[in-house]
C-alpha cells in the first residue's frame, strides 16, 4: 500500500492487486511498485534483461529456423521509431532495459548473417544522443549502432498527398474544381512564379519546377490545400515527421470538406491554418529541443504568451 501511494497509485487492498496484475504491461507505475517491494525483500531490483532477453530470442530463432534446409532464409528485425526508443530507454532504463540495445546488437552480429536489423530513424543518431545524459549507458550502446551501414530513404510528400486525396467522382471534380482553377489560372501562375523566386536554387522537385506537374499535382491533386500550404508543409521535414504532416492534412481536410463551393470561389486550407493546429506544437517542440536552427515558433509563442490577450484571434494569425 505504501509503495503504491509513493508511485501515485491510490488504490486499496484487493483492488490494488487486481490493478497491478492487469496493468503490468501498460502502466510504468506497476513496475515501480513491484520494484520497491522486491528490493525490500531481496535487496535488489528487477531488470527486464533478467531471464530471456531479446538477444536470446534472436539467436534462437535464427539458429533453429533460418539457413540452408530450414523454413526461412534469415530473420529480419524491423524496428520503427528506433530513435524515439533510444530516448525512452535513456529516460526509463529500469523499465525499458537499457542493456537490450547491446543484446540486440551482439545477437545480430553473432547470428552470422542469419539475422538482419533494420532500424528507422528520422534524424542522425547523434541528434538523439545530444538530448541524453552523458553518463547514461545508452551512449555507449548506441555508439555501436553508429558504425553500421546507413541508407537514406526519401519520398515525395506532394505526390503522396495528391494520391491520398482521392477524387471519388473525377468528372464532378473537374466540373467544379477544375473549371474554377482554370478561371483563375493567371492568379495561380503568379503564385507559382513567386514560389520559384522565393526558393531560388533550393527548389529542385519537378512538381514545383514544371508548370504542367504543378497544375496536375499541386493545384488539382493536393486541393483543398492551398499551394502555399503545400509548399510550407513540404519544407517542414526538419521540424517533424512526414506522417505528422499528413495527419494534419487529414484533420484540416475534414474541416474544409463541410464547406460549399459557391460559383468560382473555392474553400482552401491556407498556411495560416497551420498556426491553429496541433502541428504548430510539434514545430515548437522541435525548436525547443534544438533539432532545427530556428526560433520562429518560439518567438511567436512568446508573443502570444506575453500580449496575446490584448489582440483578437484574427490579429494574432496575421
Amino acid at each position: 500500500m505504501k509503495a503504491a501511494k509513493q508511485s501515485g497509485l491510490d488504490i486499496k487492498d484487493a483492488d490494488l492487486k487486481e490493478y497491478l496484475l492487469a496493468n503490468i504491461e501498460n502502466d510504468n507505475r506497476v513496475i515501480d511498485v513491484t520494484n520497491v517491494v522486491f528490493k525490500k525483500i531481496t535487496g535488489d531490483v528487477l531488470h527486464w534483461e533478467q531471464g530471456i532477453s531479446a538477444g536470446d530470442i534472436i539467436l534462437k530463432v535464427s539458429k533453429e529456423l533460418c539457413g540452408d534446409g530450414k523454413p526461412f532464409n534469415k530473420l529480419v528485425l524491423l524496428f520503427d521509431e528506433f530513435g524515439r526508443y533510444i530516448e525512452y530507454v535513456a529516460a526509463n532504463p529500469a523499465i525499458a532495459g537499457d542493456a537490450s540495445l547491446q543484446q540486440v546488437f551482439e545477437a545480430i552480429q553473432s547470428a552470422n548473417g542469419a539475422a538482419l536489423f533494420v532500424g528507422f530513424i528520422q534524424y542522425e543518431l547523434e541528434a538523439y544522443l545530444s538530448h541524453i545524459d552523458k553518463t547514461s549507458n545508452v551512449i555507449r550502446y548506441v555508439g555501436r549502432y553508429s558504425t553500421s551501414e546507413k541508407y537514406y530513404l526519401s519520398s515525395n510528400f506532394e505526390t503522396i498527398l495528391a494520391n491520398l486525396l482521392q477524387k471519388i467522382d473525377p468528372d464532378k471534380f473537374d466540373e467544379n474544381i477544375g473549371k474554377a482553377l482554370t478561371r483563375y489560372q493567371n492568379f495561380h501562375d503568379r503564385i507559382h512564379d513567386s514560389i520559384i523566386r522565393w526558393s531560388g536554387n533550393k527548389l529542385q522537385k519537378n512538381v514545383w519546377t514544371s508548370h504542367t506537374l504543378y497544375k496536375k499535382v499541386i493545384m488539382k491533386g493536393c486541393y483543398p490545400l492551398h499551394p502555399l500550404t503545400v509548399w510550407i508543409l513540404s519544407n517542414s521535414e526538419d521540424w517533424m515527421q512526414q506522417r505528422s504532416i499528413i495527419s494534419f492534412c487529414a484533420d484540416m481536410y475534414d474541416v474544409v470538406s463541410k464547406e460549399n463551393i459557391k460559383g468560382n470561389w473555392l474553400p482552401y486550407v491556407y498556411p495560416v491554418d497551420i498556426i491553429d493546429s496541433g502541428i504548430f506544437s510539434e514545430m515548437l517542440n522541435s525548436e525547443e529541443e534544438g533539432r532545427v536552427q530556428s526560433q520562429n515558433c518560439m518567438l511567436y509563442n512568446e508573443i502570444c504568451t506575453k500580449i496575446g490577450d490584448k489582440f483578437t484571434y484574427e490579429y494574432l494569425l496575421m
